[in-house]
């Protein structure tokens, strides 16, 4: 009886440290940029966990292929940025830390646009699902500063573009030229990429006045006008809260 006791002792003990000391599965968070035109090939940085070793990129269809470059920590610049987490006492209670993977992938030219999922394999396993976006539309990268119609970034129609909001209370404006009747179309993917954004979208003329708006809207991912008079006009994007991180990310895509 004494022998049952004590191996029935021991398996409780050895049981739940060997829970503990499993590895956490890879993971993929997000995604920068976020997607990409169709018939390109771009440059990538997959922001996750455990992705240390990773050689390989697997998709979920055919017409996307790619391969690791590198993976190195997040880097202390981007980190800071970021609102302090209290860690606990007891370190199997943290996340593991946060590393980033450089990937390129190439997308073929017939490809469907819309969202398609990526894993990485690494020597602990395939990670979570990542997300990238392909797009039939030209694809360019926000510049700041663009927070007034003045410094507005000009966009040739239609365009997609890598927006962040790395600052509470951050606005980007984008403006474009447009005739009168042209109906114009600003779509806006977000929460669809794991971003903390609550998208906020204007079109306002050169007078500042808003012509559209997509706050009184159920899915304000979309916003569309029809264009009252010949100008110049502007896309304003900003978050609901007024929040700001390198978490508030989006993709915008203007277009008619």
């Amino acid at each position: 009886m004494n022998r049952i006791l004590q191996s029935l002792c021991l398996t409780l003990i050895v049981v739940p440290l060997q829970a503990l000391a499993q590895t956490t599965p890879p993971t993929a968070t997000f995604t920068t940029p976020s997607g990409m035109q169709r018939g390109a090939t771009a440059t990538f940085v997959v922001e996750g966990t455990g992705l240390e070793g990773a050689k390989t990129l697997v998709f979920s269809e055919p017409g996307l292929s790619g391969k690791v470059l590198e993976v190195s920590p997040v880097p202390a610049s981007m980190s800071a940025l970021e609102p302090k987490v209290v860690r606990s006492s007891r370190p199997y209670f943290d996340d593991p830390p946060a590393v980033q993977a450089r990937v390129e992938i190439s997308a073929e030219s017939w490809m469907a646009p819309g969202t398609h999922q990526f894993r990485i394999i690494t020597p602990n396993g395939s990670s979570t699902a990542g997300r990238i976006v392909v797009s039939p539309y030209p694809e360019t990268q926000e510049r700041e500063p663009n927070n007034s119609f003045g410094e507005a970034q000009e966009l040739a129609l239609p365009m997609t573009v890598h927006g962040l909001l790395p600052k509470p209370g951050d606005m980007d404006v984008y403006r474009f030229q447009a005739k009168a009747g042209q109906e114009v179309v600003c779509l806006i993917n977000a929460g669809g990429l794991g971003s903390r954004l609550d998208p906020v979208m204007e079109l306002v003329d050169a007078n500042g006045r808003v012509i559209a708006s997509n706050q009184q809207e159920r899915d304000r991912t979309s916003l569309g006008a029809k264009i009252p008079a010949d100008g110049v006009y502007a896309a304003r994007v900003s978050d609901y809260q007024q929040g700001g991180t390198i978490r508030h990310f989006y993709r915008l895509t203007v277009g008619q």
